[in-house]
């Protein structure tokens, strides 16, 4: 995931989501250098709190300026090939 300040997202923020309580599965999808979409599917210990938790480790970890989308969702398709991709980046580096 490349970010508007030019640097790459690490790793570490795929376990930042994953790790949040109530989280079952979820995709980030990059609409831009400063847009992210993450959808979660919920899971047994979601409650109300879970979207804004997602949405501040999210920012913890990427920076407070990324206008970041925490949606649930019923469930996250697979792509054609049957994989469940993570991390979506619709960002075209030059």
């Amino acid at each position: 995931m490349a970010l508007f300040h030019g640097r790459r997202a690490r790793i570490a923020l795929i376990f930042v989501v994953a790790s949040v309580p109530g989280v079952q599965q979820y995709r980030m999808i990059q609409k831009s250098f400063d847009h992210l979409i993450v959808e979660i599917v919920p899971g047994r210990e979601y409650s109300p709190a879970t979207l804004k938790k997602v949405e501040e480790h999210v920012k913890d970890v990427l920076g407070r300026d990324l206008r970041a989308e925490v949606l649930m969702v019923r469930e996250i398709p697979k792509d054609p090939s049957g994989k469940l991709r993570r991390v979506i980046s619709e960002v075209k580096l030059s």
